[in-house]
């Protein structure tokens, strides 16, 4: 065999030789891999767990007083902020009717016997004709009113109470109970916030807002407009009612001097009802609508008033709220 062949089978060997242990080695560590990987799956598991904020649940949870008093001051001011924004469709339901109304008392505004009633009555009977035809069922309605105040405040403020109360509890203790005193104390608040500071108290403390009291302010005020009118009217009647008299007396004067006297009397009443009839016609058609604006812009007045107070009242809930005495009732 010469040199090259014996090379040649040499290399041939060796690079099969080569082939088979890398082959083996790859078969070893494979099996050797496996092996660990089965031991390693019977081993027992730790499972790590995130802590939780106390792994020992109480039986009760007690809110300190200081937490109470910030949870309270903040939902009163929220639901302060709730029922004011809802005071105008409160308000509407009250004064709705008494601006539906508003035409009817111009109505009698404008005729003889409205302008007898508001010239010669006396102021209450004035009050009562504004009050009979404008602002008829005012008073129920605005208490019926102001119970609603109360009770979306109380309901806003106890909502408020729960979501914060909810935020404040760990969720691993969601399953806990408060405290009868911690109860107790969230009970209270609850209660005053609904019985113990209505807006009707507040409302009558101020003075009240009863019908009676609009209809004297509008009745005031419609008032000087009758008594600016009434001196036309009266400078109209002296040159009217003489020569009323007069026709009245001559037409008269056919049965004698009794007549004559007569005459001119019922000449004369004729001659004052027929100028009243006149300036009221006149009057109607240059300032009725006028008139009616105003009238309107006085209830408007009045409403704003209303409003404000209203808005007071709530806002006395929310100071009653940081004044809360809590401590007390923890300490039962």
């Amino acid at each position: 065999m010469t040199d090259p062949e014996k090379t040649t089978r040499i290399l041939f060997k060796s690079f099969w030789a080569t082939i088979v242990v890398i082959a083996g080695g790859t078969l070893a560590l494979l099996g050797a891999a496996l092996v660990q990987t089965r031991d390693v799956s019977k081993a027992p598991r730790q499972v790590v767990e995130t802590p939780s904020f106390d792994p020992q649940i109480p039986d009760e949870i007690e809110i300190p007083g200081t937490v109470l008093q910030r949870i309270f001051v903040r939902a009163s001011s929220q639901a302060s902020e709730i029922t004011i924004e809802m005071l105008d469709r409160i308000l509407d339901s009250v004064f709705d009717p008494v601006y539906e109304a508003v035409p009817a008392y111009v109505n009698f505004h404008y005729s003889v016997r409205g302008q007898y009633t508001e010239l010669f009555g006396a102021s209450g009977i004035i009050e009562s004709a504004i009050k009979r035809r404008v602002f008829d069922g005012f008073d129920e309605r605005l208490d019926a009113a102001m119970n609603e105040i109360d009770l979306i405040f109380s309901q806003a403020f106890n909502r408020s109470v729960q979501d914060q109360l909810a935020a404040e509890i760990p969720v691993a203790w969601r399953g806990a109970r408060m405290s009868e005193a911690t109860q107790a104390v969230i009970r209270d608040a609850q209660y005053r916030m609904r019985y113990t500071l209505p807006v009707g108290s507040f409302v009558a403390a101020t003075g009240g807002f009863a019908s009676a009291k609009l209809a004297a302010a509008i009745a005031a005020k419609v008032a000087t407009k009758v008594i600016a009118k009434t001196a036309v009217g009266v400078a109209v009647k002296g040159t009217g009612i003489g020569g009323g008299a007069a026709t009245g007396a001559a037409i008269g004067a056919f049965l004698g001097p009794v007549g004559a006297g007569v005459g001119g009397v019922v000449g004369g009443a004729v001659a004052w009802f027929a100028v009243d009839s006149a300036i009221v016609l006149i009057d109607d058609l240059w300032n009725r609508e006028e008139f009616e604006n105003d009238l309107r812009g006085m209830i408007d007045e009045e409403r704003h008033i209303l409003r404000d107070i209203l808005g007071a009242a709530t806002h006395q809930k929310v100071e009653a709220a940081k004044n809360f005495t809590i401590s007390e009732r923890l300490e039962q």
